[in-house]
């Protein structure tokens, strides 16, 4: 996907202002409301982080699949330690899921160039993705792949859970784990063998 034509061009209700970031299924970028739209609710953001499907990706049924089905999860949340999504949609052949734009950096970015933490900043940070996790496993969701990269911290000090492509729904309290997914050095004992049962504890 070319960031040049998507510049400020048009995506379901989104004018893209500007490139935020890729992967390697999706790219992120910066985008506002068109000016012809009605702000779905008075606290829809000015700036949303817009995260469109590559055209490569959208031909995989399961990359496609974990994409739409993040979406669903994440439009079923609310908590200030969980990425808010306020849409999705498809326009043309894109795919696209518009997102909190959280100012501030990736955590992982941030420990390196701290080294190390004050007590009492690493036990607030500890005790908010806590928070996070506990309403995530209350509302019958393992997320799978907690790690540094995987949150972001804004200017104000708020600790932010994103990337929901692993995400699992736990039935009964718990569910059976079908392949390997998450990052290798994260992992829960239990994640790593096919069959074993899991619930929230694997992401603490």
């Amino acid at each position: 996907m070319d960031e040049q034509i998507m510049l400020r061009h048009r995506v379901g209700d989104y004018v893209v202002d500007s490139l935020l970031g890729e992967g390697a299924v999706a790219v992120v970028y910066s985008a506002h409301l068109a000016d012809d739209v009605v702000p779905p609710s008075p606290h829809h953001p000015e700036t949303v982080a817009l995260k469109i499907l590559k055209p490569a990706a959208v031909s995989q049924p399961n990359v496609l699949a974990c994409f739409q089905f993040e979406a669903r999860v994440l439009s079923r949340l609310e908590h200030p330690g969980i990425l808010r999504v306020y849409g999705a949609g498809v326009d043309d052949t894109r795919m696209y899921t518009a997102m909190e734009q959280v100012d501030g950096v990736s955590f992982d970015k941030f420990l390196l160039a701290k080294k190390r933490l004050p007590e009492a900043q690493a036990v607030d940070f500890a005790r908010q993705l806590a928070e996070a996790l506990d309403y995530l496993h209350g509302h019958g969701y393992v997320h799978r792949d907690i790690k540094p990269a995987n949150l972001m911290l804004s200017r104000e000090g708020r600790i932010v859970l994103f990337d929901f492509g692993t995400v699992i729904r736990i039935d009964d309290g718990a569910a059976y784990e079908v392949g390997l997914y998450g990052t290798p050095s994260f992992l829960a004992p239990e994640q790593i063998e096919p069959g074993r049962r899991i619930d929230g504890r694997a992401d603490l």
